[in-house]
């Protein structure tokens, strides 16, 4: 496991918590070792979120109730959090992206947005590009190698995929 990955699995486990206390009641993160045994952490409560950073060769785990879980990083086989464990009222983000994955174009689909400011991130958390849009226009994308990215919309994190 490299560091590069761990930066990916950091910005797509923000992305996953990007919800208010009115979406998701409960998630759990699963975390499987190379031991065999799997590990559970409850990451949202409704009202609590928990957090993950890397601590030196560590990655910490801190739960909803503030308790921190540390695991060895080299010893993380995968991290799931598939699985929520119960659901409340979902309500729209209100803005979503098409077609996904795109070629050269992504539209933007905004229920209230008329302006849009957009940041173009790699799966390492790098600023790729940022530009101001309206909702009606499109984003060029051709410049971009085929692979997985992030974008922020208005606050909101999104991910896309480039072919």
């Amino acid at each position: 496991m490299n560091k590069t990955f761990f930066i990916s699995l950091f910005f797509i486990f923000c992305y996953n918590l990007h919800c208010n206390a009115e979406t998701f009641y409960r998630t759990t993160l699963f975390v499987y070792l190379n031991d065999g045994t799997i590990d559970s952490v409850v990451m949202t409560d409704g009202i609590k979120k928990g957090k993950m950073y890397i601590n030196g060769e560590n990655l910490d785990i801190v739960d909803a109730d503030s308790v921190i879980h540390s695991f060895q990083r080299f010893k993380i086989i995968k991290l799931d959090m598939s699985s929520v464990t119960s659901v409340a009222e979902i309500k729209p983000s209100g803005i979503s992206i098409t077609p996904n994955p795109a070629k050269d174009e992504l539209y933007f689909i905004a229920i209230e947005e008329e302006i849009m400011f957009i940041e173009v991130f790699s799966l390492t958390g790098e600023l790729l590009f940022h530009k101001e849009i309206c909702s009606s226009d499109k984003l060029d994308i051709s410049m971009l190698p085929i692979g997985s990215y992030f974008i922020k919309v208005n606050g909101l994190m999104l991910k896309f995929n480039k072919i």
